[in-house]
């Protein structure tokens, strides 16, 4: 009994992060994802991946094989659009230098935003 409760809450544990990893694989709006809780997940993965081949209790390790994966995929989809949002603030500051206007902090943060949705 104690080993099916181990094995089915590794499961429902492996569950968890897919639906954040789908949506940020198929949506460019990824304003209210939080690098930080996806860098602390990698750890975590990395952390039970380890224990569990140290002391040989798989089923405490199987989320890991599937969170940790789903936390890099959700940090490069987030660093993608770090890059896209700033290269296009980059063109903005161009285009209004040429037209001799300079751009405000202000209408950069509502460019970001609306890259950003």
């Amino acid at each position: 009994m104690i080993e099916v409760l181990a094995w089915t809450g590794a499961a429902l544990s492996t569950l968890l992060g897919l639906p954040q990893a789908a949506r940020a694989l198929h949506s460019d709006r990824l304003e209210a994802l939080s690098p930080a809780t996806y860098w602390l997940t990698l750890a975590n993965a990395a952390v039970w991946a380890t224990w569990a081949i140290a002391t040989g209790h798989l089923a405490a390790g199987l989320p890991a094989l599937v969170n940790g994966p789903a936390a890099v995929l959700i940090l490069t989809r987030l660093a993608e659009a770090r890059r896209m949002c700033a290269a296009a603030l980059r063109k903005g500051a161009a285009l209004a230098g040429r037209a001799d206007e300079p751009v405000a902090a202000a209408d950069q943060a509502a460019a970001a935003s609306r890259l950003a949705t």
